[in-house]
């Protein structure tokens, strides 16, 4: 069991390398907009994890099979077959309901791989939930 690589960390690492090393001398105002600009995946990375952990630790926990995976149209990661996309699950007892991911480094043949997730719920708001995908 393996849990997926969120894509915040790749897209802030990109950031920081394009700003510090790709850019010539000339161009460093711009590479300061750039690591500014990886500020706001560095807050929102920080805010799903501590809501992740929240609900971890007060809320209701299903298991869910993996349906369908949503590519997005932006940034396949150069020199691998990885592609950032979204998951969507199927869970529920009795009556079945569907929950999305947030952004995951996911390979292009992951129908091939046991992707399963877990489904974090608020007990008060069922509408506050996180995903946490893994591979088999």
């Amino acid at each position: 069991m393996r849990r997926l690589a969120r894509c915040e960390i790749l897209y802030i690492i990109g950031f920081w390398v394009m700003s510090l090393v790709v850019l010539p001398s000339e161009f460093r105002f711009l590479s300061l907009v750039f690591m500014i600009v990886s500020i706001v995946p560095i807050v929102i990375f920080i805010y799903h994890r501590v809501r992740l952990h929240r609900l971890k630790r007060d809320g209701e926990r299903y298991k869910a099979n993996a349906v369908d995976i949503v590519y997005s149209h932006s940034a396949r990661v150069r020199g691998g077959f990885f592609k950032a996309g979204r998951v969507q699950c199927l869970f529920g007892e009795g009556v079945q309901r569907i929950a999305t991911s947030g952004y995951y480094m996911i390979s292009i043949n992951a129908e091939d791989d046991g992707l399963y997730a877990i489904v974090y719920f608020s007990k008060t708001d069922p509408s506050q939930y996180e995903v946490e995908v893994f591979r088999d």
